[in-house]
């Protein structure tokens, strides 16, 4: 049986944990939301509900319940990922730019963080006293600056080939999304993790968020859309299902 461990009370927002079918839950009703979702966050394995507030709570069990084989599997890739993406930014170490592997030699030295690209090794130059916190940081920071260096020529590209512009493109660090579009403002977020996958994740992912300008839903209109301006979404999906995951239900 469902049980609630927590719940909590902000405006127009609920907040609660629950126990269903022996997995804890954390569950959000939004009165604006029209929705239910049901999410599996990486690298924890953390399930997340979050659904409209007029949806009773049975209901929210129970489409939970349907999805628990869905969602044990996610967080047992989930639990595998960690143990082989887990970083230490330390030489010897595999780590990935555009889909390509490349080996990690890290020299300690000076005073500033710098990576160079070599034809199979990243250089890593650190200072002494480096934490792998704020090795991770400067990472994430050159991640930035190689997507940063590739989306504006592929945004275009896009948006003129399926006649749809964004007002704007930002970068963000996802937990569970590739990719979000905020249609009332046209502005796409792009999930920094995709400078680790092949371009045309990328461009499969953007191609995904420039169709919801013009038709919210994921229906039969949305997939149509896709389809025609980016008939290899199947296989860049596929190589986005990898791991690192992402996954929603």
């Amino acid at each position: 049986m469902p049980s609630d461990l927590r719940r909590k009370k902000t405006l127009g927002t609920t907040s609660s944990q629950r126990l269903i079918g022996g997995i804890l839950v954390e569950i959000t009703k939004r009165y604006r939301q029209k929705n239910l979702y049901v999410r599996v966050r990486s690298p924890e394995g953390k399930v997340i509900v979050s659904a409209p507030s007029h949806f009773p709570d049975e209901r929210i069990n129970s489409y939970v319940l349907q999805k628990l084989p869905l969602i044990k599997a996610a967080q047992q890739r989930m639990r595998m990922d960690f143990l082989h993406t887990y970083r230490e930014y330390i030489s010897g170490e595999t780590h990935y730019l555009w889909g390509k592997p490349y080996t990690l030699e890290v020299v300690t030295e000076g005073r500033r963080y710098h990576i160079q690209k070599e034809s199979s090794k990243l250089k890593f130059t650190v200072p002494h006293g480096a934490t792998r916190t704020s090795k991770e940081r400067a990472f994430n920071a050159w991640y930035r600056q190689e997507l940063n260096s590739v989306l504006s020529e592929i945004t275009r590209s896009i948006e003129e080939k399926m006649r749809l512009y964004a007002h704007e493109y930002r970068i963000k660090n996802m937990k569970t999304r590739w990719g979000t579009c905020n249609i009332d403002k046209k502005r796409i977020w792009v999930n920094l993790q995709l400078a680790k996958k092949p371009i045309e994740c990328l461009v499969f992912i953007i191609t995904h968020e420039l169709a919801h300008l013009v038709e919210k839903k994921h229906n039969e209109r949305f997939h149509a859309l896709v389809e025609r301006y980016y008939p290899n979404w199947r296989e860049a999906k596929e190589i986005l299902n990898a791991p690192p995951f992402v996954t929603s239900f």
